[in-house]
């Protein structure tokens, strides 16, 4: 019911941001001869890359439990679900679902491949909100000179450096779930308990979020460390694709203006609007260009030469990933 409301309200606003905002088809495609194939070739790396990162994630969690799966069908699952996101109704549910059963495919229990699905979107998150807060910090601290590639750098190092600190860290505290008190419960569960006893609905929708974060806390920390910071890198690498497209147009925006369009779109995105956000993510993004000083015309050909590259691309692609991934004879399952 509420979709049903929220869609055309969306679409709405679209046509009212829209207005004077998109340029002529002809002016758009005359800007497409002007793009440096090297930095095109650099965005669609960068977005492979993305992906790569999004199926490590993948793959490090399932071995944090115990299962095992290679990198080329963590790669496969991997385009295949971000395929049936776009073009599917519903598309992160059947995507979620499908990546369920797959797990299921690899010898996981029920509880395994459902804590592995609900950590997997946990960690997408924190990463994307580890994004969030090094871009507001560059903005507030660093100031004008944030957009210098030295900065960039520096957080990368400042990355690395926190990656390495939480391994060594992890190695001392390794043990730390296998000799806590199991008589208690968690804290998790009693928020969960807290929250089930005001609002039973809510409750029960929060209990498999709270079964899999208790078996987080089980799980080694240096694999979620790990994953966390695949999740990151898989948001970086994405923004990159998009700066890199930026750069073979010359739009002429800095680091920092193209990652605050980059993250206020995600924040729409999140709102089911459309299958994968099509035409939302176009029509957000381009806006948000527009506002931080680019030509309209330049705009319009970096949105749909980074959607090309970060969607419309993996589509065939994935879907091929998806048929065979369902013709593979499937493993025995574990026990629930």
């Amino acid at each position: 019911m509420w979709s049903l409301l929220i869609a055309p309200a969306g679409v709405v606003a679209a046509v009212l941001a829209l207005r004077g905002v998109v340029p002529h088809p002809a002016a758009v495609l005359a800007a497409l001869h002007t793009a440096t194939a090297g930095w095109v070739a650099v965005a669609a790396a960068s977005e492979a890359l993305s992906m790569d990162m999004f199926a490590r994630q993948q793959r490090r969690l399932l071995g944090a439990f115990g299962v095992a799966i290679s990198l080329p069908r963590a790669e496969a699952l991997t385009y295949a679900r971000s395929a049936l996101s776009v073009s599917m109704p519903a598309g992160a549910v059947v995507s979620a679902g499908f990546a369920y059963r797959q797990y299921q495919s690899r010898g996981a229990s029920h509880r395994v491949a459902t804590d592995v699905t609900i950590l997997s979107g946990v960690l997408s998150m924190a990463g994307l909100a580890a994004l969030y807060a090094v871009w507001t910090g560059a903005v507030v601290v660093a100031g004008p000179v944030r957009a210098h590639p030295s900065v960039a750098i520096g957080v990368v190092a400042a990355l690395g450096g926190g990656w390495a600190l939480a391994r060594h860290r992890s190695g001392r505290s390794r043990h730390l779930a296998a000799t806590t008190s199991h008589e208690q419960p968690s804290a998790v569960r009693r928020a969960q308990a807290r929250v089930a006893a005001r609002w039973p609905r809510a409750g029960r929708a929060l209990a498999p979020v709270a079964d899999a974060l208790e078996a987080a806390a089980a799980a080694r920390r240096r694999d979620l460390v790990v994953a966390l910071g695949y999740a990151a890198a898989n948001w970086v690498a994405d923004l990159g694709c998009l700066i890199a497209v930026g750069h073979a147009f010359g739009l002429g925006l800095s680091v920092a203006q193209f990652a605050g369009a980059y993250l206020a779109v995600q924040i729409i995105r999140q709102l089911p609007l459309t299958p994968g956000g099509i035409g939302v993510i176009e029509a957000s993004l381009l806006v948000a260009l527009v506002a931080a000083g680019a030509p309209h015309v330049a705009a319009a050909a970096v949105v749909l030469v980074y959607r090309v590259l970060s969607c419309w691309v993996i589509v065939p692609t994935g879907l091929a990933a998806w048929a065979g991934l369902l013709s593979a004879r499937p493993r025995t399952h574990r026990p629930a």
